[in-house]
């Protein structure tokens, strides 16, 4: 009998936006991931610095997902990597428009995915220059979830029918 592998997961490294979008819409990308983490098909890896600020984020503005925020939490089999250290966090405050997202480098660069995810735009996407330093490809989460589904595509038509 044959056996088959499962392919390995694309290992994605999302900040809090990511999250955010995920637990208050229905819909989306964001909410996408999620789905995609739960088959096996992406590791979703984030630290407890990025958790943090989506409770934070929606404790402040959106107070009733906190129980949905939390259920997600435990039940989402994503990666929870140590925060990166006061040492690993300083050259990215050099680099970054905002200094909030250096921690959120430094540990994505320490995770070593195949995409950092971000509907951070302004911060994280345009300005070249982290992505040029770090040696990270930055995207939003429509844009991974177009090459998923071009991979996918792909893949199915390389199998052939029973």
């Amino acid at each position: 009998m044959a056996t088959s592998s499962a392919p390995t997961p694309v290992k994605l490294f999302v900040d809090s936006s990511v999250i955010y979008s995920a637990v208050t819409s229905s819909t989306g990308a964001s909410r996408a991931l999620l789905a995609l983490a739960e088959l096996g098909l992406v590791q979703l890896t984030l630290c407890p610095y990025i958790l943090h600020e989506v409770e934070e984020s929606l404790r402040w503005k959106q107070p009733l997902s906190l129980d949905p925020f939390r259920r997600v939490a435990g039940a989402t089999n994503w990666v929870v990597q140590p925060d990166p250290s006061a040492a690993e966090v300083a050259p990215w405050l050099k680099v970054v428009v905002d200094p909030k997202d250096a921690p959120i480098i430094a540990a994505a660069v320490i995770a070593k995915p195949h995409r950092l995810v971000t509907l951070d735009v302004k911060h994280l996407i345009e300005p070249t220059e982290v992505a040029g330093r770090s040696g990270l490809v930055i995207c939003a989460p429509g844009q991974i979830m177009q090459e998923i589904r071009q991979y996918l595509a792909e893949g199915f038509g390389k199998v052939a029918p029973r």
